[in-house]
């Protein structure tokens, strides 16, 4: 509410309509093709953009971290508890539920 009424913004709307007032095609922006980047370059920004975002939201990554040594843990002590694999179905098994966890851990 205070910009809305401050001086800097009554300047910065009457700009606006200054530019508005003196359109012309010679200060028209006109691009070779439909948008002005193309579509790698856009690309890139908008990754760079999300994982500046990404890496911002320390909330998040902390709580990630925390649950996933949890996790990491749990099945961990899973793992430790069980036999050394003598049969290729024991062997098929273990490695059956060490992707599974590490889906789960990565998901």
């Amino acid at each position: 509410r205070a910009y809305k009424t401050s001086d800097l913004a009554k300047k910065a709307i009457d700009r606006i309509e200054m530019f508005e007032k003196d359109r012309s095609d010679e200060n028209r922006v006109v691009y070779p093709t439909l948008y002005a980047r193309n579509i790698k370059d856009q690309n890139r920004f908008v990754l760079k953009r999300m994982m500046t975002i990404y890496w911002r939201s320390v909330s998040y990554n902390r709580t990630r971290l925390v649950m996933a040594t949890v996790l990491s843990f749990l099945f961990g002590s899973i793992f430790a508890a069980q036999r050394v694999p003598k049969t290729e179905a024991d062997m098929n098994s273990r490695v059956t539920s060490i992707f599974i966890s590490t889906l789960f851990l990565g998901v």
